[in-house]
């Protein structure tokens, strides 16, 4: 997963990154601090695809928690910066 993504260079104001991990299920969410992701994609079991919501998100650092369909989750405190 990139730990960083500048606004301007997503004209769509939307990004796609990766996240790897385990135990991820059909149906999971992913948090960017207080912005769900636009889509996430379970790839695998150890593997998302996930739509950042760019354009709705002011510049700063995030946590990101990916959140089961069970409501078991896990978070990665400050893993992610929006640049101007």
């Amino acid at each position: 997963m990139p730990t960083s993504l500048r606004k301007q260079d997503y004209a769509s104001g939307s990004a796609l990154i990766s996240i790897t991990g385990k135990n991820f299920r059909y149906g999971a969410e992913v948090y960017f601090g207080d912005y769900k992701a636009i889509k996430t994609y379970v790839q695998s079991s150890t593997s998302l695809a996930v739509e950042v919501p760019l354009s709705s998100m002011p510049s700063g650092t995030y946590t990101v928690k990916v959140q089961n369909s069970d409501t078991q989750s896990d978070s990665l405190v400050n893993a992610f910066t929006v640049n101007p």
